[in-house]
């Protein structure tokens, strides 16, 4: 990078870290950007709203008692904890089995809904208004509908229900997509299409909107029933749960939720059935091989004591019997409990329903106790999948899959099991082996004795305990009593639950402010020019003659104009010489006569670094505000390459400037007066193919100096410094320049490379002028504040002002 010559090394320094007031000034200039960033956002937000269809939500709670111990074989061997039950209860109720079971006896595989999303906003706007305290409308509901056959060919069509004149009493047409007219249907009364049969319960009225009735697949519509059940559990440790069902129709989700806890509550009871009698069948196996031991030890007791005439054991002896029965009956109950874990892996293995291992006892882990539940409920879908599809068909073969991953993890955790219960059984034996020890000790007779009195007393015991779980299975198989009650059926929800217009509003409104603020800050980094006078006096190090209004926004508004009455109101001395603008031009010509009081200034030229900064009107406003004093002035143009002050003045351009080029005499001659008293205007005249190179003649300095003695003052017009060289030119050959600086154009770059070029060839730089600036952006807003306040009238800044 060219490094900066030292006159403008005190140009780069670091500027101010901004304030909060800065940032309320940034947003404030951007109050329009953030008010139309609010309203868009606010006017989405409600089209969002008003075009979702209403959600009506129904509940019911549910209690879930936890499993007594009365189906376990063996007590202390209890199921999985509260928790994970509760997680298994869940799942099953949200299961596709259970949602199939609901579509199918509701009949709920259609879709009804509104048939335009006009409609739908309608119908959500008086929805909304309907909310409101003071309104009172009645939203129009969807119609109730009975759906007693849909075939598949229909599953994936669309039929139009549409209302017929109220002479009708109700009647609709029932149309298909292409608008053909199918059947004409009344309330309550039966409408039969080939492989399709439905009614309405009640008819559409003539003011009520069109339906769109679409047919589902079962299938497809259980998975969209299961996406609109919500099961949580009420705290975390109680045994309530909360059913919920959401649907557009308020009656719809209220029969599905008490449908859905109807079906739960049936299938447990089943289950429970279903599961006293694995119980019962597993009982009745052992009890009768158990029977016949016990008659074959009893027998052989009382038939050793009538050949041996021994009437009782001894103390001692009794003692060690008692406490020998007590440890076979546990090795017994270890020895069932292995036989029912290889049974259990027997029945995955070959594929057979594993339900009974809910009531075996044998579970200890929550785990197995979720994947058997799991198990079950994946068998059930099985079922009903089947009912519909293949046995290869996809949907089938995942659920397989779904089966045998479960069936694994069961394997896997009930081999761990029963690797635990045979080392508890091993350890058992050594024990059992110390005490047969001390019963050789006894004597000859007492120790067969002893041996006959254990077996019958071992047998006995067991044999008890079993016919109690067995008396207990067979009355909970004939009971109709689960572990669910519903407590709460549900009722028909009055007001929807979404959308919600005040939340949806509210947060669109939000997001559209942050958004407002977002886009006014990336602008504000995006733009990089220069916003305020304060940042031009930093940039430019040379002092602020003037700040000038911004003729385009709307207080200062030219539209609906001519041409030439636009160019005509830019004289704002002459238009309105009460406007802030009249006095900002004011102000600047105070500025600049007294910077001549130190040395004369006949000749100033205005220029800027870039196009469209504002020079020719600065000039224009500044030669008649110093021909107001008195001042004779002549407003010189010499920007030969787009001239533009003879239009502001309503004159031709042509004689001028360059048509009497060399000749002092004429040169001066041609300048012609304006309406204006004291003020005369030369034009540029025709424009030169070489500007510069005319500009640049020895001539032209001559003729500067014969209308700087024949005027008070020459303001002078000039080309912009950047894009042309002939201001570098000119500059040595007149006493000041000024340099105009308009906002949204000028940059720091560009004003210092103007700085830079004229200093390079010691051109008499005055000062700056801000133009263009937007009233209230920045610094400086005060000042117009309180000559507002103070100096107003009809043709001021608060009447017709530019």
């Amino acid at each position: 990078m060219d490094r900066l010559p030292e006159h403008l090394a005190d140009l780069q320094e670091t500027e101010e870290a901004p304030s909060l007031r800065d940032y309320l000034k940034i947003l404030r200039s951007h109050t329009r950007l953030i008010i139309a960033c609010l309203l868009a956002a606010i006017l989405i937000a409600a089209f969002m709203n008003f075009n979702t269809d209403l959600v009506y939500q129904a509940s019911t709670t549910l209690i879930v008692e936890k499993r007594e111990s009365g189906l376990q074989i063996f007590e202390g061997l209890d199921l999985a904890p509260q928790s994970s039950a509760y997680e298994a209860e869940r799942e099953i109720i949200k299961s596709r089995g259970l949602a199939m079971q609901v579509i199918d006896q509701l009949k709920l595989n259609y879709r009804l809904e509104w048939s335009t999303t006009f409609d739908q906003l309608r119908v959500g706007l008086k929805t909304f208004l309907d909310r409101l305290p003071g309104i009172s409308t009645e939203p129009p509901q969807l119609p109730s509908i009975v759906l007693l056959k849909a075939e598949p060919p229909w599953h994936g069509r669309r039929l139009l229900l549409e209302p017929l004149p109220p002479s009708l009493r109700g009647a609709y047409a029932v149309r298909d997509e292409a608008g053909q007219r199918l059947a004409i249907g009344r309330p309550g009364i039966e409408v039969s299409l080939p492989g399709l049969s439905f009614a309405l319960k009640e008819g559409l009225s003539a003011e009520a909107y069109p339906v769109a009735l679409s047919f589902l697949d079962p299938t497809d519509a259980a998975e969209d029933l299961r996406e609109r059940i919500i099961v949580d559990q009420v705290g975390r440790s109680t045994n309530v749960l909360h059913l919920r069902a959401q649907s557009n129709q308020p009656r719809i989700a209220r029969d599905i939720v008490n449908e859905l806890a109807r079906s739960y509550h049936l299938q447990n009871i089943q289950y429970r059935s279903q599961e006293a009698a694995q119980t019962e069948k597993f009982l009745d196996e052992q009890l009768l091989s158990l029977r016949a031991k016990l008659e074959e030890a009893e027998n052989k007791l009382i038939a050793y004591k009538r050949s041996e005439h021994a009437a009782m054991l001894s103390s001692e002896a009794d003692a060690l019997v008692t406490q020998v029965a007590n440890f076979e009956l546990e090795k017994s109950k270890l020895e069932l409990q292995e036989a029912q874990i290889e049974g259990l892996l027997a029945s995955l293995a070959e594929g057979k329903d594993p339900s009974f291992v809910l009531s075996g006892g044998i579970l200890t882990d929550p785990v197995i106790a979720s994947l058997v539940g799991t198990l079950a409920q994946l068998e059930i879908e099985k079922r009903a999948l089947l009912e519909r599809f293949r046995e290869n068909s996809l949907e089938v073969r995942q659920v397989d899959i779904r089966i045998e991953a479960a069936k694994e993890r069961i394997r896997t955790s009930v081999r761990k099991s029963l690797d635990n219960l045979r080392n508890h059984k091993q350890a058992l034996g050594v024990v059992l082996r110390r005490y047969q020890e001390d019963l050789q000790n006894l004597p000859a007779k007492e120790q067969q004795l002893v041996a006959l009195t254990r077996t019958a007393k071992v047998n006995e015991n067991l044999y008890t305990l079993l016919l109690n779980k067995y008396e207990e299975a067979r009355i909970v198989k004939a009971s109709t009593v689960g572990n669910v009650r519903i407590l709460n059926p549900a009722r028909t929800p009055r007001m929807p639950i979404e959308p919600r217009a005040p939340r949806s509003l509210l947060l669109g409104a939000v997001l559209g402010l942050m958004a407002g603020i977002g886009l006014s800050f990336l602008l504000e980094w995006i733009d990089q020019t220069i916003h305020s006078p304060m940042e031009l006096e930093q940039v430019t190090r040379l002092p602020l003659y003037g700040v000038i209004l911004d003729f385009t926004k709307p207080r200062f508004s030219l539209n609906g104009k001519s041409p030439a009455a636009q160019q005509s109101d830019k004289l704002a001395l002459v238009k309105h010489p009460k406007s802030h603008i009249s006095e900002a031009y004011r102000s600047l010509r105070t500025n600049i006569r007294f910077t001549g009081l130190n040395r004369p200034l006949k000749t100033l030229l205005v220029t800027s670094s870039l196009p469209g900064e504002g020079k020719t009107t600065t000039v224009a406003n500044l030669g008649v505000a110093m021909a107001n004093l008195g001042l004779k002035t002549l407003l010189l143009d010499l920007d030969l390459r787009r001239p533009a002050l003879h239009t502001l003045f309503g004159m031709e351009r042509q004689p001028g400037f360059t048509d009497a080029f060399g000749d002092r005499q004429r040169t001066a001659a041609q300048a012609r007066p304006t309406s204006i008293e004291n003020l005369s205007l030369l034009p540029a005249g025709f424009i030169p193919p070489n500007p510069s190179e005319l500009l640049s003649q020895q001539s032209c300095g001559g003729i500067l100096r014969e209308l700087a003695d024949a005027y008070d003052l020459v303001l002078i017009d000039s080309p912009p410094l950047l894009p042309v060289s002939d201001v570098a030119v000119l500059a040595p050959k007149v006493d000041g320049i000024l340099l105009i600086s308009r906002h949204g154009i000028a940059t720091p770059e560009s004003v210092r490379h103007s700085i830079a070029q004229l200093r390079s060839v010691n051109a008499p730089i005055l000062g700056c002028v801000f133009n263009a600036m937007r009233l209230g952006h920045h610094t400086y807003d005060y000042y117009y504040r309180y000559y507002r306040s103070y100096y107003t009238d009809s043709g001021g800044p608060n009447g017709a002002a530019i």
